[in-house]
């Protein structure tokens, strides 16, 4: 008979992975890591799976996939939800010294920077960034879910437990 899955258990490791993901994306400088392979959404899949067969048992393929995309898709909604609201409350003024001070550290950037002023809705492109980065998120999270179910290998105690169910 094959082992039906626990929504309750799954929707736990979800929410856990999801929240961790997305609130450690939130923390300046850490949140650098994401620009490496969505490290953090990668991170809180794995540790969405990892709480689905900690109290489960091993994770099928499908729901190491299930369970790591919609952690990495939550965690991405809550880091792109904080960060587009955090800009709402930047003013006109507070943004034209932000690039000022990139264009001190990095003068370089001067006329890519330029040219972002010159286009105007800032904001909307930075929506649109953040909107790709939540499907890149629930991938992520997808691969992150699938090497946390190859690395946890179930209790000897767990999978004897398995086995009577079966």
């Amino acid at each position: 008979m094959k082992p039906q899955t626990n929504p309750t258990l799954l929707i736990k490791g979800v929410i856990i992975g999801a929240g961790s993901a997305g609130m450690i994306s939130l923390i300046p400088l850490v949140n650098l890591l994401n620009l490496f392979f969505m490290f953090w959404m990668a991170l809180g899949g794995a540790i969405g799976v990892h709480v689905f067969q900690r109290n489960h048992r091993r994770a099928t393929h499908a729901e190491a996939s299930l369970c790591g995309g919609l952690s990495g898709l939550l965690g991405g909604i809550i880091f792109a939800g904080f960060t587009y609201l955090a800009l709402q409350f930047v003013d006109a003024e507070s943004f034209e010294r932000l690039i000022l001070l990139i264009q001190k550290f990095m003068p370089a950037l001067q006329d890519e920077t330029n040219m972002i002023l010159d286009v105007g809705n800032f904001r909307t492109m930075i929506g649109s960034v953040l909107l790709i980065s939540i499907g890149v998120s629930s991938l992520v999270g997808i691969l992150g879910g699938q090497i946390s179910r190859w690395i946890y290998k179930p209790s000897p105690k767990r999978q004897s437990e398995e086995a009577l169910h079966e």
